[in-house]
Order: structure tokens, then C-alpha cells, then sequence
């Protein structure tokens, strides 16, 4: 069982006063239903779940029952139990298949009788045309892949290196030689691993075997392709194009996404919304550039100037060649991966701050600046490959953004 941070915020749902249903969304393939399912056994004594796509009858079942009372009737008699009055959780998974079960959400939880909860894939690309959303009655939780942190935990880091490296950043010294060499060669294998659930289970279950791991990130690859043929609707072309495009663009001479990769007569406002379709389903991730890192931020963004990172870092490794994903992992000197250790580095803040705004570097300058609207002002960040030292900044000691006055 794979450790990760969504289940304190399960937890803290679950201790809310507010009592609003559940919604978790995100790309597939990412853990959603293995912890909301492993959440709801252990923190429930009775738990019901029902996956829309599986079970055609009961996708069918609940998009035609008439109010709360019906709709908790269906329930029960599709999954064969009963609901215990205020001790039951009910998981409706895969919700994409059928986008307007959402609307009931809201009597659901006036009705009060046990607590809810939804999730499925693809989900930023289905919910636009749902009738009535219900605003103010659902806590929306985004997932993402395995960060390096949870990563550590997977391949079992020990608690005392990770209070050694926490106690460094917050004391300024420098992290202890051995340890700073052991977590190094962890982050190389996670770039080639990445974070997504089933790939890192491979590679525990392989004893590490690169091969098989690479393996399956290119079929899950393959998947990503079927569901925009299957969820684009009309525009699976274009997505498409765009979502090959993206190793080439990280790694291209402009350090950004160049429309006319896709079509030499192509116009920003043309592809728009299938740029919005990747990152709304979760397959990308985007970062605006701004000539100035001063708010509001959006003041000197150009819309068509952007950066697009695919949102697993494993996943992108296995669509180079071979060759890169070994320089990664053995640190060899070349190619240059700085497209990748930046993509890592922006992932990294993308999913916490809420949005994130790149400044184009200057002069050849190695730096990246970083703002979101969350933050007071900007903070940059350098990527090199040296050893951290006494002179080393604190903001680039620690993987983690710490609170700082």
C-alpha cells in the first residue's frame, strides 16, 4: 500500500462541520479510487461503491431516479446493502460516464443520511455542460502523481534522514555528505520512475527493473491517447497534435509550446480550448510567462506565450529515447536535461500554489522565478548540479517552499 498526502486531507473532510460531499478529481490512473476505497474501509463501518463505468445498469440506473430518496433507493438495491444511518460512506466512481448524477449532490446532502463521494478521470473535460453543479455542497480535492516525497516513502527512506534534511534546511548547514548522495540517486530513479501509482508498484514488485517499468509508462502513454480519441469530442486531431508535441517543446531552442509545431498557419485562439482540454483533464500541466514577476501577475502575460509540461515526469521520460532516461538516471553529462529538471521543479509547485507563472530568464541567466498568487512576492529558484554547501541559498536547500518571514 502506497503512502500518500491525500489521506490527511481525507481525513480532514471527513472532520469538517460542514458535511459536504466529496469530490476528487484528476488524470487517470493516479490513485483516486484506491484511496478514497481504502479510506472509506477504514474510517466507515459500512462502505458502498459503485463504478459507473463498469456497471452500465447502474450508470443508467441512477442518471433516471427522480430525487434523494429515489436515488439512495437505487443505491442500495444495485450494490446489495444497506445504509447504516450516519456510518456509511458511498463512493460513485468513474462520474464522467455520467456528468449529471452531480446535480443530486446537493440533496444528498440535505438529506444527511451518510456522507458521499465522487471521482473519475478526464473529469475537467465532461463537467462544463452538467445542468445544475452543486455549488457550495461539494469539497473538490485535485490528485496528482506521487511527488518525490511520497516517492521517498515508497522506496523506504528512513524517518531520521528525512528529519536530518528537514533540520538542515530549516538550520542553514549543510546536509550530511552520505545522505545528500543516497536522496540524489533516489531523485534520479524517480525522474525515470515517476510518481503514477501502478508504475511505482512495478517497480517495488521488480526490485527495480527499469525495463518493465518503462514498459508499462508506455502503454499508460497509449491510454492517454485512446481517451482524447474517445473524450475530445470533434477535436481529437488537434489534441492529439499537441499532446505528441510535448517532450519536443521542453527540450526546443524557445523553452516554451511553438503553435506553429502544430500547424504553420496555426493561431493561439484556434487551439485554446485544446490546450484547456489537457490540463483540465489532468494529462498537462501550464505555466504562463510573464516579462515581469510583479502582481497582479496576468498583467504582463501574453496568452500565447506559455510553457506546457506533460504531468507526470516518468511518463515523459518513456516518449524520449532510451538514451535519456539512462543519462538520467547514471547523471551523465550529456544530453542536457535541463528541460526535464525544470519540468520536475514546476511540478512540484503547480499542483500546491495553485496556478504558477514563470519569468523568461534574461541574459542566459539559469534562474526561474516563481510567483503565484498565493505568494508575496517572487521566489528564485536555481537548478544546478553542484553539491549543497554553506553558501547555498535556503530557497534552493530545500525541496520543499518552507514559511519564511
Amino acid at each position: 500500500m502506497l503512502r500518500r498526502k491525500i489521506a490527511d486531507e481525507l481525513n480532514r473532510w471527513q472532520r469538517s462541520i460542514e458535511r459536504k460531499a466529496l469530490f476528487v478529481t484528476g488524470s487517470r490512473q493516479i490513485g483516486k479510487s484506491y484511496s478514497i476505497r481504502e479510506f472509506g474501509k477504514s474510517n466507515y463501518a459500512a462502505y458502498i461503491e459503485l463504478n459507473l463505468a463498469e456497471n452500465r445498469q447502474a450508470r443508467d440506473a441512477l442518471l433516471e431516479a427522480r430525487d434523494a430518496d429515489d436515488f439512495i433507493n437505487r443505491v442500495t438495491l444495485l450494490s446489495g446493502k444497506p445504509i447504516a444511518p450516519g456510518k456509511t460512506l458511498v463512493f460513485i466512481d468513474e462520474v464522467q460516464e455520467a456528468p449529471d448524477i452531480m446535480t443530486m449532490a446537493k440533496f444528498l446532502v440535505e438529506d444527511g443520511g451518510c456522507r458521499w463521494a465522487f471521482s473519475g478521470s478526464m473529469l475537467g473535460t465532461q463537467f462544463k455542460g452538467v445542468r445544475s453543479y452543486p455549488v457550495g455542497y461539494v469539497h473538490e480535492l485535485r490528485m496528482f502523481p506521487l511527488d518525490f516525497e511520497e516517492f521517498s516513502w515508497a522506496i523506504g527512506v528512513s524517518e531520521e534522514a528525512r528529519r536530518s534534511i528537514c533540520d538542515a534546511c530549516r538550520n542553514e548547514t549543510p546536509v550530511p555528505g552520505y545522505i545528500h548522495d543516497a536522496m540524489m540517486a533516489n531523485f534520479r530513479t524517480y525522474i525515470v520512475v515517476g510518481g503514477m501509482p501502478e508504475i511505482v508498484q512495478r517497480f517495488l514488485d521488480t526490485q527495480g527493473d527499469l525495463a518493465s517499468v518503462r514498459q508499462l509508462q508506455s502503454e499508460l502513454n497509449g491510454q492517454y491517447r485512446r481517451d482524447i480519441s474517445k473524450y475530445a469530442n470533434g477535436r481529437t486531431l488537434q489534441v492529439q497534435s499537441i499532446f505528441d508535441q510535448l517532450p519536443v517543446m521542453l527540450e526546443g531552442e524557445n523553452k516554451r509550446f511553438v503553435l506553429n509545431s502544430i500547424d504553420p498557419k496555426a493561431h493561439f485562439e484556434k487551439y485554446q480550448r485544446d490546450f484547456v482540454w489537457l490540463v483540465d483533464a489532468g494529462v498537462a500541466l501550464k505555466t504562463d510567462i510573464v516579462t515581469e514577476p510583479k502582481f497582479p501577475l496576468l498583467k504582463t502575460a501574453r496568452p500565447s506565450q506559455f510553457k506546457l509540461y506533460q504531468s507526470d515526469t516518468g511518463m515523459l521520460m518513456a516518449r524520449y529515447p532510451i538514451g535519456v532516461a539512462q543519462a538520467a538516471y547514471l547523471d551523465s553529462k550529456e544530453p542536457n536535461l535541463g528541460g526535464v529538471y525544470e519540468k520536475w521543479w514546476l511540478n512540484s509547485w503547480l499542483p500546491r500554489e495553485g496556478g504558477c507563472i514563470t519569468t523568461r530568464p534574461r541574459n542566459g541567466a539559469r534562474s526561474i522565478s516563481l510567483s503565484t498568487a498565493r505568494m508575496e512576492r517572487p521566489c528564485p529558484s536555481r537548478l544546478n548540479r553542484g553539491r549543497i554547501t554553506m553558501r547555498t541559498p535556503r530557497w534552493a536547500m530545500c525541496l520543499k517552499r518552507p514559511s519564511m518571514a
